[in-house]
């Protein structure tokens, strides 16, 4: 489909545009999906610690559900088949740095996903969800942008 060259930071060399051109496309969705998402997920965890705002933060978190949902299927798929095609095998994924910073993403968006669950959950049942756990998931979705980060800057294998 497409080869890296050049190490990390090298330039791309396209086999079959076609391909290049859908992982492309794929890959700016998932970004832009995911400052969608994760805007808005500081916006809702800031007014969460606003008590003018507290009242209508159950109402927020049920309408940005939908958003946070859609993006983080999209991004989750798009994390799979991008995590195939970079680590290519169950042993690269632990015996490499590179494997072992995305086992640390995985972490974090495992546990983005959990919050965000149990807050979406709390929302839908008419209830305000937790502050406190609205502050975690946007601390480990920080962290994710953080790995996702390094894995742009390192080898893959």
């Amino acid at each position: 489909v497409a080869v890296k060259e050049g190490g990390p930071k090298g330039a791309w060399s396209i086999h079959r545009v076609g391909a290049a051109r859908l992982g492309l496309t794929v890959e700016q969705v998932a970004d832009q999906l995911s400052a969608a998402w994760l805007g808005t997920l500081g916006v809702i965890t800031i007014a969460a610690w606003q008590s003018a705002a507290r009242s209508s933060l159950e109402r927020l978190v049920r309408r940005f559900s939908p958003i946070a949902l859609t993006s983080a299927g999209v991004v989750f798929a798009s994390g799979v088949v991008a995590a195939w095609v970079y680590v290519g095998s169950w042993s690269s994924l632990w015996a490499t740095s590179y494997g072992r910073v995305l086992i640390a993403k995985l972490a974090g968006v495992a546990v983005v996903m959990a919050c965000g669950a149990i807050n979406w959950r709390e929302a839908r049942g008419g209830r305000v969800p937790q502050r406190a756990l609205m502050t975690i998931e946007w601390i480990a979705a920080l962290l994710v942008v953080g790995f996702t980060g390094v894995l742009t800057e390192t080898e893959h294998p």
